[in-house]
C-alpha cells in the first residue's frame, strides 16, 4: 500500500535551514532528507526564491508572504471604502 503525501507549504524555519544547508555545501537531495521533504520541493523553493545564485531563507520568506497577499482578491468591504458607509447607513435604516 502506498503512503498518501498531503501538499503543505514550508514554513518559515524550513526556509530558514534550507539556507543555512546550501550556505554549508549541501546538495538538494540531502537538504531534503534533512528536512523531510520531497527533493523537487527543496528545487523549486530554490529556483523560484533565489535572486541570483545565493539561497536566503529570510528573503525568501518576504517573498512567498507578498505573493500570497497579492494573489488574493482585495475585499470588497473595506471600513474606510464608500460602500461599507453606505452599507452601513441602509442597515441602519432596516435594509436587508
Amino acid at each position: 500500500m502506498t503512503k498518501v503525501l498531503h501538499y503543505q507549504q514550508l514554513q518559515s524555519d524550513e526556509r530558514i535551514a534550507l539556507g543555512q544547508y546550501r550556505e554549508q555545501g549541501f546538495g538538494i537531495r540531502a537538504i531534503a532528507r534533512l528536512l523531510h521533504r520531497s527533493p523537487s520541493t527543496v528545487s523549486r523553493e530554490i529556483e523560484r526564491n533565489a535572486p541570483v545564485a545565493v539561497y536566503s531563507g529570510t528573503f525568501a520568506q518576504k517573498r512567498c508572504t507578498r505573493r500570497r497577499r497579492l494573489s488574493r482578491p482585495a475585499p470588497k468591504l473595506v471600513r474606510t471604502g464608500a460602500l461599507f458607509a453606505k452599507v452601513c447607513l441602509l442597515l441602519r435604516r432596516k435594509w436587508s
